[in-house]
């Protein structure tokens, strides 16, 4: 999604910027080399989270270079006592939180490698597409580490516990039709046609009802972590209130009107 008409802020710095055209925000991440995390980027990213204008209805998250993310950099680790490493981890975490509790969708668009941290900043995402070169993997047990940003437990959610123990355990490195075969990619595409079909898959996300699916994101979530049993407590406090909103009305009066089949315009209220 390139063009004049996107409006560029750079609110994140050097490495992460956003772009946004008319309802749909971008998260790009733009680091010399490898896309590698550090701090800095850290710092970024939670800049470009907290920038996200008003108006969103959906976020996409992507990568320039050769791959999209190298994974952390390892100068992070030299100076990390217990201490040091707890408060990394429960920044990293702060982070997918933010990404994953925000209340429109968001597609993740990965290209090359995309190891560790770029991973799992993936999995707080609720899409994920990929070009068929790409590849990812968790491989912080080559270098005697465990995923500290939630990524164990968000491969497990997605993939299972067969294939995401595999995963972590050998820390190797698998490509986008396996994963998709596992259940984790949502869409292989040909890298030429992989911004296109992202760009189009985003926006029709952003003419959706966006009250709609924000509490369905809330519902899926819960589904999650809490089970069936657990979410059947909050469902009528997440989906109950949409049904009385303009977009439902609006939906509603389509259907009764013109019947199945209706394109409806939502306006994400």
């Amino acid at each position: 999604m390139t063009g004049d008409s996107i409006h560029m802020n750079r609110r994140g710095g050097s490495h992460v910027t956003l772009l946004v055209k008319e309802s749909v925000t971008e998260i790009v991440w733009k680091s010399p080399g490898l896309n590698l995390f550090t701090n800095e980027v850290a710092d970024q990213f939670e800049e470009c989270l907290g920038g996200i204008p008003p108006g969103t209805r959906a976020l996409l998250l992507r990568a320039e270079g050769k791959v999209f993310c190298g994974g952390v950099d390892v100068h992070e680790f030299e100076s990390m006592v217990v201490t040091g490493g707890r408060t990394f981890s429960n920044r990293l975490l702060d982070l997918i939180h933010r990404l994953e509790e925000l209340e429109f969708p968001t597609l993740a668009v990965v290209h090359g490698l995309n190891l560790t941290i770029g991973m799992e900043l993936v999995l707080a995402c609720d899409f994920i597409f990929a070009s068929s070169d790409a590849s990812m993997g968790l491989v912080e047990a080559k270098v005697g580490l465990t995923p500290a940003a939630g990524g164990v437990q968000r491969l497990v959610s997605r993939v299972g516990l067969t294939c995401a123990t595999r995963m972590v355990m050998t820390g190797d490195v698998y490509s986008a039709s396996t994963l998709k075969d596992w259940g984790l990619i949502d869409t292989v595409v040909d890298p030429v046609d992989l911004a296109d079909s992202a760009g189009e898959f985003v926006s029709l996300l952003s003419k959706g009802p966006t009250k709609a699916l924000a509490a369905a994101k809330v519902l899926l979530r819960s589904a999650r972590d809490n089970g069936p049993t657990g979410t059947d407590w909050i469902t009528p406090r997440a989906a109950g209130p949409i049904m009385n909103s303009k977009d439902a009305r609006r939906g509603v009066r389509a259907l009764l009107d013109q019947g199945p089949g209706t394109a409806i315009e939502f306006h994400g209220e």
